[in-house]
């Protein structure tokens, strides 16, 4: 028998290696998928032995709004009138204004406060302008790539025990507010354990109760996981210790507060952030004058806008938000300061906020004017689109109502019309492509953490794209994620408007190509979201 060579040896070694991590990581994939199924089958059964099956749904504005008539609501009761005989209640968690990297932040506190058995996403569009083609969605290919395999998984997770299992006792724990960021400390605090670095802190606040560091650390801490109240109240004892060194950190709560849809509490540290700063940080005063629009208090939203342009004169969303709050009182006053924010930054907010306004007043030709000037600018600008489809849409109903009133009629105006509904048609067709085109990376991200964290607690992600947009990118960003229910509005809602009317099913155009709902959409978007959900979970379908 000839002798193997070196050569064959190695190959025959890497060759088994590579067998072996080949059929490893096959049966950590099995055994991945049995103990989901398991898991995910005795949560159901469970919840339906109790008779109730619980959703959850994430999302902004357009989800947390419209109380009784939100889609949270429409749909807890169309589901229970086709009640397949399971009993269903719905959690509407929708925060205004927040992202996608708040939602996913305080996924696995809903999740244990909560126990869902489906999660509702409707997400994305307070993230900006997208800016990722939806075909590339990865900045690292290979790091992805690396991720998703289990055996680098199962390294990693054996090289991150290794090292706190081997760490020197006397080394601290480092509090999780060193982070970077909201997302990295709390990936600091799941893997040295959020527990351990608490009683770290507070041990060292009752060996030194007049030391500033500890409080403000544990408030650190407890910022980056979402417990806001307990967070001030440490604030408020470091304030009473070292008020210097408060700044930053109140300016960081106001945000998170206004995120959470707590607005009373952001503007009650917002304000004490806002004075603390002479009102020098633009940023807080963004999030306090917001708060206090919401709440309908324009002229504390004025206030604060001209507190914070005495010092940041071309800071471009304190214009657009004061032109929020002239805008019912002193229109004029309103356009001049929303022109100015559109100038300072052309894809500032303020464009959409002064389009709505032009085209409430019917004046068309101003909106035509700012949205073609906007596109000429910034190409990218995506949202401009689907304003300018729904400026057309609307302006050919305004042309047509005035041409059917008249005592005579000329072919010219009903030619006035037919351009505009071909107009409104154009913009409503580029939208849809340039939306399902490109995607913002941090929701790309977002929703796949999201679609992670919910796979290991065996709870099923339905994803819901907005109204009238296509669900294709959503799918192509989740591909490889078992058990994701994809709702699609896009058909749906474009029938019905184009049938309808677009004002009949949505207040505004925030998103350009859909807005906020009116109940009337909230009702269409909970019944379409219902039929999805009855026919892909309990095969079944209800009349509705």
């Amino acid at each position: 028998m000839p002798e193997t060579s070196f050569k064959q040896k190695l190959a025959l070694l890497i060759f088994g290696l590579f067998l072996g991590i080949f059929f490893l990581e096959i049966g950590l994939r099995v055994g991945g998928f049995v103990l989901t199924r398991i898991q995910e089958k005795a949560n159901l059964d469970s919840l339906r032995e109790k008779g109730e099956f619980v959703i959850m749904c994430l999302g902004e504005s357009t989800t947390a709004l419209g109380g009784g008539n939100s889609y949270p609501r429409h749909l807890e009761r169309i589901l229970n009138e086709g009640n397949p005989g399971i009993r269903f209640s719905v959690i509407n968690k929708g925060i205004a204004a927040t992202n996608t990297t708040m939602i996913s932040t305080l996924l696995e506190d809903n999740l244990v406060r909560y126990q869902p058995d489906l999660v509702l996403t409707m997400i994305g569009i307070n993230d900006g302008e997208p800016n990722r083609a939806i075909v590339d969605t990865s900045p690292e290919p290979m790091r992805r790539f690396l991720r998703n395999i289990r055996v680098y998984k199962l390294a990693q997770l054996l090289y991150d025990h290794a090292k706190l299992t081997f760490a020197p006792e006397s080394s601290p724990i480092s509090p999780a507010g060193n982070s970077e960021s909201p997302d990295e400390a709390l990936e600091a605090t799941e893997k040295v354990g959020f527990p351990e670095q608490r009683a770290f802190l507070e041990n060292n606040i009752r060996e030194n109760p007049n030391d500033p560091h500890p409080y403000l650390e544990l408030s650190d801490l407890l910022m980056d996981r979402g417990a806001l109240a307990e967070a001030e109240q440490y604030l408020q004892k470091t304030e009473k210790l070292a008020p210097e060194l408060l700044a930053n950190r109140y300016q960081r709560l106001t945000r998170m507060y206004f995120d959470q849809g707590l607005l009373t509490e952001c503007i009650r540290v917002g304000e004490k952030a806002l004075a603390a700063s002479g009102g020098r940080n633009p940023t807080t005063g963004d999030f306090l004058a917001r708060a206090y629009l919401a709440f309908g208090k324009a002229p504390e939203a004025e206030r604060v806008c001209r507190l914070v342009l005495q010092s940041h004169p071309h800071f471009a969303p304190a214009w657009c938000y004061l032109g929020d709050a002239l805008r019912g009182r002193k229109w004029e006053k309103a356009e001049e300061a929303y022109l100015k924010a559109v100038e300072l930054e052309p894809l500032n907010i303020a464009y959409t906020h002064l389009m709505r306004e032009y085209i409430k007043r019917r004046e068309f030709d101003k909106a035509e004017e700012l949205g073609l000037n906007i596109i000429a600018r910034k190409p990218e600008a995506t949202r401009i689109l689907g304003l300018l489809a729904h400026l057309y849409q609307t302006w050919a109903k305004h042309e047509l109502d005035s041409f059917i009133s008249k005592d005579t009629q000329k072919s010219s105006d009903l030619d006035h019309v037919r351009e505009k509904k071909e107009l409104a048609d154009y913009y409503h067709t580029e939208s849809a492509i340039r939306q399902g085109q490109v995607y913002q990376i941090l929701t790309i991200e977002n929703y796949r953490k999201i679609a992670d964290i919910l796979q290991k607690r065996g709870v099923r992600l339905g994803c819901v794209q907005y109204p009238m947009r296509s669900i294709d990118p959503l799918k192509i960003i989740l591909a490889g994620k078992p058990g994701v229910i994809f709702v699609d509005n896009g058909e749906i809602f474009r029938e019905a408007v184009s049938q309808n009317g677009f004002d009949y099913y949505f207040t505004d155009c925030f998103g350009g190509d859909f807005g906020h709902c009116t109940p009337a959409g909230n009702n269409l978007l909970a019944r379409n979201i219902a039929d999805t959900i009855l026919r892909e979970l309990f095969k079944t379908s209800g009349e509705r």
